[in-house]
């Protein structure tokens, strides 16, 4: 009887543990998984607030450059747009640049409405981190 009370006892603390271990439990209301789970929430389409890897960059301590706003507006004009909606309902602009993709922009904007928020010099080029009202809503790498 006690080897029984032993191994459910066991099997109770391995559920538990990977119930937890899946956010599930101690008062988590629904599972975390994915973006969610970690501490790349906010990274991912739908998972609250955007920010297009602006805090990743600024943790590096990749330096900060100065761009001109005329330049990264004549890029997105000679630029093509591939637009789809994905599965939670964002519409997601992807922006090619002599046939590469250079960046994205996740909304339905337009170029005008475009702010830039800040730039930074990367090994791929200046990524410059577009924004509307002042939050960050996509990212164009200017190579």
């Amino acid at each position: 009887m006690r080897k029984i009370l032993v191994a459910a006892l066991l099997v109770l603390v391995a559920a538990i543990g990977t119930a937890s271990a899946l956010g599930f439990g101690y008062g988590a209301s629904e599972p975390k998984m994915g973006a969610a789970a970690g501490e790349c929430a906010g990274y991912g389409h739908g998972y609250g607030k955007q920010n297009m890897g602006l805090r990743m960059v600024e943790r590096e301590g990749v330096s900060q450059v100065e761009v001109s706003e005329e330049d990264v507006k004549a890029v997105l004009e000679s630029a093509s747009f591939e637009t789809f909606v994905n599965p939670r309902g964002l519409t997601i602009q992807r922006i090619i640049v002599d046939g590469e993709p250079a960046g994205k922009i996740v909304g339905d904007y337009t170029i005008d409405q475009l702010e830039i928020l800040k730039a930074y010099e990367t090994l791929n080029g200046i990524k410059v981190f577009l924004g509307v009202d002042g939050e960050p809503v996509g990212f164009v790498l200017l190579r």
